[in-house]
């Protein structure tokens, strides 16, 4: 009579009895259930974030689609952001509220505001009222001579500097703009822009520099504590950056990309010196 064949266990070995004191076998993990463990936790939190994607980590609105449990919250991260030294005053701020200097190939100076040219580079406070007397005095050079570590002559020097970071300072934010309004995120136009405060759904408000008095001030009334109002550009250059005629008042929604443009609004205010609760700029509560 012919033996029957061993059967095999769970875990893959014959017999029908595992031995003594070995741990129970866990059940088979196939793909479907593989597939679950790794991509349910990012599926979860891009729901509860309000994307629905369940992508890559930073790919939703805060870049914290994926974050682990445990992991640093946008606020915590931006707390704790590096710190660097600026070349006018010597003291130490958060990277993100500096304007970074690059070298050119030819070693001449270039304002880098993206903070992504490749090299050693050095930081420089926002306010060009300093940075202009730096660069009269003959100051400036020595100065960027100890950031860069490295000699800087007169010629590195570009003549418009100060010009050319507001320049570029305001092309961040008009570009930030532009992004947000491809990405659903402003309303134009009065009627739209008053509705949008009512409802709660607006982070900044902006209004053009030559905007009428009085449609600034009735828009003034409806925006609440925690909405940051703008008024750093003119009608042609909102209209300009958000691909519409004559815009004169424009509400930009809560997300990622509005804090963003917050950060790089304030840090073009403070360049221009324009104080904190002076018109240009009015920040919320949280300053």
């Amino acid at each position: 009579m012919a033996k029957s064949s061993p059967k095999r266990g769970a875990g893959g070995r014959t017999g029908g009895r595992a031995p003594a004191g070995s741990p129970p076998a866990s059940p088979p993990r196939t793909k479907a259930r593989r597939r679950l463990h790794r991509g349910q936790g990012a599926r979860d939190a891009a729901e509860a974030d309000g994307t629905g994607t369940g992508g890559k980590a930073g790919t939703g609105t805060d870049g914290d689609a994926d974050r682990p449990a445990g992991a640093a919250t946008p606020a915590q991260r931006r707390k704790a952001a590096p710190e660097r030294r600026g070349i006018l005053t010597g003291d130490t701020a958060p990277a993100e509220t500096l304007i970074r200097l690059a070298r050119g190939p030819a070693g001449e100076i270039v304002p880098d505001v993206a903070a992504k040219l490749p090299g050693r580079g050095c930081w420089l406070e926002p306010d060009r009222a300093a940075l202009e007397t730096a660069l009269a005095k003959r100051r400036f050079q020595g100065l960027a001579a100890r950031g860069f570590k490295a000699p800087v002559s007169a010629e590195q020097v570009p003549g418009d500097l100060a010009d050319w970071i507001d320049r570029l300072l305001a092309r961040r934010c008009l570009d930030r703009l532009g992004l947000e309004r491809g990405a659903g995120h402003v309303v134009t136009g009065f009627e739209k822009v008053a509705e949008a405060l009512r409802r709660g759904q607006t982070a900044v408000l902006i209004h053009a520099a030559d905007a009428a008095a009085d449609g600034r001030a009735k828009l003034d009334r409806l925006a609440g504590a925690g909405v940051t109002v703008v008024d750093l550009f003119d009608r042609q250059e909102l209209s300009l950056a958000l691909g519409r005629g004559n815009v004169v008042h424009a509400a930009v929604n809560p997300s990622g990309g509005a804090r963003t443009l917050l950060l790089d609004v304030k840090r073009l205010a403070r360049y221009r010196g324009i104080e904190t609760g002076h018109a240009g700029i009015v920040p919320d509560e949280k300053g």
